[in-house]
């Protein structure tokens, strides 16, 4: 069996586009892909350590609010109610010490603050 020109040419070409496509597309196209996926890790890296920064500085944060937390129940005052009952009134009269002129204002107050809501519902 006797080789073929056309074969060995056709030979010569494949290896020739071979050669071409490998350090001409092939190689520049690996090389992008490697620096994408080695700048996707280090974009991740960062991503994980803030996240774990931010876990570290969210448990400071509850820890310090469960300290501040203990610190005010042990030094929290006692303190007196704002509102009370009618009853309780009648029972301690020194809890709302108010003049007759006091009152008398307060009630004007209140009797205008009524009539204006009123009016406004009516309208």
């Amino acid at each position: 069996m006797e080789p073929n020109l056309t074969i060995l040419v056709q030979a010569f070409n494949f290896f020739l586009v071979y050669l071409l496509l490998k350090y001409l597309l092939f190689k520049p196209a690996v090389q992008y892909l490697k620096n994408e996926e080695r700048e996707k890790k280090y974009i991740e890296d960062g991503i994980s350590e803030q996240q774990n920064l931010l876990e570290q500085k969210i448990e400071t944060k509850n820890q310090t609010w469960k300290k501040y937390q203990g610190y005010f129940k042990k030094h929290n005052p006692e303190t007196r109610p704002t509102f009370f009952t009618l009853e309780e009134m009648e029972k301690e009269p020194e809890i709302l010490e108010l003049s007759q002129d006091d009152i008398d204002r307060f009630s004007e107050k209140m009797q205008k603050a009524l009539i204006e809501r009123v009016g406004r519902v009516r309208q």
